[in-house]
């Protein structure tokens, strides 16, 4: 999962050479991004392009994060997909200190860290659900007995 957080934070310190993008693995704005800054050199209109986009994503890339999130979650990508995008990310937790402060970096990581775990566990108990609902069809279509489906249910819910 990518933290919002993060991402505003690359966004904020390094959002003229599109590490957000990279961070969401949208490699071709990123690479965009870094055009525009090295054209604003000679051509002064690509600055203020970068600048127009730099804005446009202020309100754009908190849903950004959530559609990646989201998109995760459903195809089953992990975050190791992008080693630049990870790079990035591990650069923003430690070296990014610099610029946040230990205190708040450390806050972030274990934000991500509550995140992830949520989602864990929030797996196990679609898991458990799933098993509970797979016993009690067998207990409506007369498979199981309902002293069996009771010893079944219970070992779902203390597993």
């Amino acid at each position: 999962m990518k933290s919002k957080l993060i991402a505003y934070f690359l966004w904020f310190f390094f959002g003229a050479f599109g590490f957000h993008k990279f961070y969401l693995g949208k490699w071709l704005k990123g690479l965009f991004y870094i055009m525009l800054f090295i054209l604003g050199f000679s051509i002064r209109p690509a600055f203020i392009l970068l600048g127009i986009v730099w804005l446009i994503d202020l309100f754009l890339l908190g849903t950004q994060v959530e559609n990646y999130n989201m998109k995760q979650s459903t195809d089953g990508i992990s975050d190791s997909s992008s080693p630049l995008a990870n790079l990035v990310k591990n650069f923003a937790v430690s070296g990014g200190a610099a610029f946040l402060g230990t205190k708040l970096a450390n806050s972030i990581a274990k934000k991500e860290k509550v995140n992830n775990d949520k989602v864990e566990n929030s797996k196990i108990e679609n898991d458990k659900v799933e098993k509970l609902r797979n016993i009690k069809s067998l207990l409506d279509s007369g498979v199981l007995t309902q002293e069996e489906f009771e010893i079944e249910k219970q070992k779902i819910l203390n597993s």
